[in-house]
């Protein structure tokens, strides 16, 4: 039996989800995260699949904050918390 095993009796034992819906764009894609493979897929309104980015060597923000800037997002549904909030308020007020 392994000793690092994550007992679910521990309260502040959190398991990790396979996927995580980080928003829509602004263009209408999902982008979707597989903690697994640790890779972001972008599937357009219709359903397809336009990209894969492998992220493994990176933090998923970085991916976040890329879409941001390229694309915009319609609806952001990761990350933030109430530091992001702020900022998204700020940019608000500064377009």
């Amino acid at each position: 039996m392994s000793t690092n095993a994550i007992s679910p009796e521990e309260p502040d034992a959190q398991i990790r989800p396979r996927t995580i819906d980080l928003g829509t764009d602004a263009e209408g894609a999902t982008h979707i995260y597989r903690t697994g493979t640790e890779t972001v897929h972008v599937v357009t309104a219709d359903g397809r699949r336009e990209h894969v980015e492998h992220i493994a060597d990176r933090h998923v923000d970085e991916w976040v904050s890329y879409v941001g800037q390229e694309r915009g997002w319609a609806t952001k549904r990761y990350g933030g918390g109430l530091l992001g909030m702020v900022d998204d308020l700020v940019a608000a007020f500064d377009e």
